[in-house]
C-alpha cells in the first residue's frame, strides 16, 4: 500500500467496533509479503511510523475530530477523485479493503437500525475508490437518476459526515460489548 491507502485503512481498522492487533493489520499493508527493509533499524523506524499514525487516528476517533488529512484535499471537480493521480482515490481504496477484510466483526455486530446509517456513510467513503464502483453504488442505491458527477459532489461534501458516522456506530458497538 502507499501512503494514502494506508492511512484510508487504518481508519477503517481503528473505527472498527473489535481492537485488532497490530500484528493482524501490519502484515496487511505489506500485501501479507516480507517488506524488504534494508535492515531492522529501517523495520523499527516504519512499524513505529505505522503504530504512530495508528495511534493519531485512534485519537481523531475518539476526539470526533474526523476529516481527510490536508494532503488529501478533494479535487475539482470531484469526478477528478478517480483513478491513480488522486491521493482520495487511494485513501477511498484503503478504506475499502479494510472494511472488507473487517466485514465479518461488522456485520456480525450492527444492528438494523445501525445499519441504517452505515450503508450511506460507505457509500460515500468507498465512492471514489473506483469509477466503477461508483456506477455500480450509485445503481444498486436506486440513484440511477443521479449522474455520476452529481453523486461524486455530493459524496465529496459528505466525506467528514460518512466518517464521524462510521467511527462513532464502531464506538457505540464497542461500548455496548464491554458493557
Amino acid at each position: 500500500m502507499i501512503y494514502p491507502e494506508v492511512h484510508g485503512f487504518l481508519f477503517s481498522v481503528c473505527a472498527c467496533p473489535e481492537v485488532i492487533p497490530a500484528d493482524e493489520w501490519l502484515p496487511l499493508i505489506f500485501n501479507n509479503e516480507a517488506a524488504n527493509f534494508a535492515d531492522d533499524a529501517e523495520s523499527e523506524a516504519m512499524t513505529a511510523a505505522l503504530m504512530a499514525l495508528h495511534g493519531e487516528i485512534s485519537a481523531q476517533i475518539a476526539a470526533d475530530e474526523l476529516a481527510l488529512p490536508s494532503w488529501c484535499a478533494v479535487l475539482e471537480p470531484p469526478l477528478e477523485n478517480f483513478g491513480d493521480e488522486a491521493p482520495l482515490a487511494y485513501w477511498a481504496r484503503g478504506f475499502l479493503d479494510g472494511h472488507e477484510w473487517l466485514s465479518e466483526i461488522w456485520e456480525a455486530c450492527v444492528s438494523d437500525a445501525a445499519d441504517d446509517e452505515l450503508g450511506p456513510a460507505l457509500l460515500v467513503l468507498f465512492f471514489f475508490a473506483d469509477r466503477e464502483l461508483a456506477d455500480t453504488l450509485c445503481r444498486e442505491a436506486g440513484l440511477e437518476e443521479v449522474t455520476v458527477g452529481r453523486m461524486a459532489e455530493m459524496a465529496a461534501d459528505n466525506i467528514p459526515t460518512a466518517m464521524s458516522s462510521y467511527a462513532r456506530i464502531g464506538r457505540a458497538i464497542s461500548e455496548g460489548m464491554k458493557a
